[in-house]
């Protein structure tokens, strides 16, 4: 079972959802990511982000991307090698990749989740 990752917009809109229902993402104009997730009922999700874009020539944005990709690509930078897993320790977890709310964000470049679309 696949982990899950949560975008919050604010109090009454978010969105969690497998990152196995990763399609992609790209840039939507300056300063704005769309993240697309398969709502498993040949829809999709979209969430829309903010990135900062002070240099003006993508840096921020291809940060921002290899960040998210890798958050969604499960990269397995705090695992250990040979560990065998009780059934219970894989249950799957909750990842928060941006929250307006909170303002916690997976980089720092990421302001914002300025939408969420069905």
């Amino acid at each position: 079972m696949a982990n899950e990752v949560k975008f919050v917009k604010d109090n009454a809109t978010s969105l969690t959802i497998s990152a196995d229902a990763f399609l992609g993402l790209k840039c939507s104009g300056a300063g704005s990511m769309q993240v697309e997730f398969s709502d498993g009922a040949g829809g999709n999700e979209t969430v829309t982000l903010t990135v900062k874009d002070v240099i003006g020539d993508g840096v921020e944005f291809k940060r921002a991307a290899q960040a998210m990709a890798n958050s969604l690509g499960g990269h397995p930078r705090d695992m250990v090698a040979n560990i065998v897993y009780t059934p219970e320790e894989l249950v799957p977890h909750v990842l928060t990749l941006a929250d307006s709310v909170e303002g916690d964000f997976v980089h720092r470049d990421i302001t914002a989740v300025s939408a969420i679309e069905s």
